[in-house]
């Protein structure tokens, strides 16, 4: 009768130790799948493309329009990238830039200097109407790319001097035909302000300025400043962001890309020093 009254509650013992020996993998399982779905992964930000990127993309638009193919479905990839396009100021030795001014005031401790930079393609620029048109275009704000051979914002290399060339023999065969040096490719970056966009935070032509102590301005008479425009690539009504004209078989495209400006900063390229920004 002893063994009679104890063996439900054994019964219960065993059955309840085999269901949890049964939930035990299948528990574990869920708490993995908890512990998961309690830290998800976040996307990873898209890098902004730089200057060389966008330089090359653009060479492949002006090759496209050079060889008259179409690239829409390369450029449709473009549309809404991230960008951050240096471009380098004041460098010694070059040709003037009447885009940029660096202007000192004062002597020893109160001496500053100021640096001015000022946007060079409005709404009235020609290769704008040429590529564009203006029958929708408000307004606009953009910048030429000034050497855009260098897929780094840098200053030019000093040339030189060549060596003396030997003197040329008294009878020499008439040269090949020779095809005049084309003129320098035009590419630029430009923002279009339409009626329906708003008017609110346009600079347009208004410059940008800010005033550096001596301090803030060590090596730049030496390296120049780069002026960073940031943003991204906004494609026009054709689709593309990219737009390239040919003028003659012999001269490379001129090209403008459409953008959407968000800041725009200085830099001291000698120390990597921000010196100012704008919000756009």
């Amino acid at each position: 009768m002893t063994i009679l009254r104890f063996l439900p509650s054994v019964l219960f013992l065993a059955l309840t130790a085999g269901c949890d020996r049964n939930a035990g993998p299948e528990a574990e399982g869920n708490m993995v799948t908890n512990s998961q779905a309690a830290s998800p992964v976040l996307p990873t930000p898209e890098p902004p493309l730089d200057r060389a990127a966008l330089l090359l993309a653009t060479a492949r638009a002006a090759s496209a329009a050079a060889a008259g193919v179409s690239d829409l479905e390369a450029q449709r990839t473009l549309d809404g990238k991230p960008f951050a396009f240096a471009l380098r100021f004041a460098c010694p030795g070059a040709a003037s830039d009447v885009r940029a001014n660096i202007e000192e005031r004062g002597t020893g401790e109160d001496r500053t200097i100021r640096l001015t930079v000022r946007p060079d393609i409005g709404r009235d620029d020609p290769r704008l109407v040429h590529l564009v048109g203006t029958g929708a275009v408000e307004a606009a704000s953009g910048f030429s790319i000034r050497r855009p051979w260098l897929l780094t914002a840098a200053c030019p290399a000093v040339p030189t001097a060549s060596p003396a060339t030997a003197p040329a023999p008294a009878a020499e065969a008439a040269p090949p035909l020779q095809i005049a040096p084309a003129s320098g490719q035009r590419i630029g970056l430009v923002q279009i302000f339409t009626v329906d966009d708003s008017r609110t935070g346009r600079r347009l032509e208004r410059p940008y300025e800010t005033v550096l102590t001596p301090q803030d301005s060590d090596g730049i008479a030496q390296s120049g400043f780069n002026l960073v425009l940031a943003g991204r690539l906004r494609a026009g009504p054709d689709g593309k962001v990219i737009r390239c004209s040919v003028s003659e078989p012999n001269r490379p495209p001129d090209c403008l890309i459409l953008v959407r400006f968000d800041g725009i900063r200085m830099e001291n390229p000698a120390s990597g020093a921000l010196l100012a920004q704008w919000a756009d």
